[in-house]
C-alpha cells in the first residue's frame, strides 16, 4: 500500500504559512518519510496485546474551590496590556 499523498502547500496556507519552494520540497519529503514509518508500523502484530480499558471507577480529584491568582500577577505575564485586560491579536478576519 503507497503512502497518502499530502499537499504540503494546501496544508500551509490552511495555517497560514507561507513557505519557501525548498522549504516545500523538504516538508513533502519528511511527511513521505513518516507516512513510510507509519506503514511498517502497521506491520507489527499486535494481536497478543491485551486490550487497554479504563476503570470503570476513575479516582478522580475532589472539585474543591481554591483561591484565583490576583489581577496583579495575572497581568504581569502578559505581554500587552489595557483596562486590566491582557490584550492579544486579532486572529479573525
Amino acid at each position: 500500500m503507497s503512502a497518502p499523498q499530502i499537499n504540503v502547500s494546501d496544508v500551509a496556507s490552511l495555517a497560514r504559512l507561507t513557505l519557501t519552494p525548498e522549504e516545500t520540497a523538504k516538508f513533502s519529503s519528511q511527511i513521505g518519510q513518516i507516512l513510510s514509518h507509519m506503514d511498517s508500523l502497521k506491520q507489527i502484530e499486535t494481536g497478543n496485546v491485551p486490550e487497554v480499558t479504563p476503570p470503570a471507577q476513575p479516582n478522580l480529584r475532589k472539585d474543591e474551590p481554591t483561591p484565583s491568582l490576583s489581577l496583579q500577577s495575572v497581568l504581569s505575564n502578559a505581554p500587552a496590556q489595557a483596562n486590566d485586560l491582557i490584550v492579544v491579536p486579532k486572529i479573525v478576519e
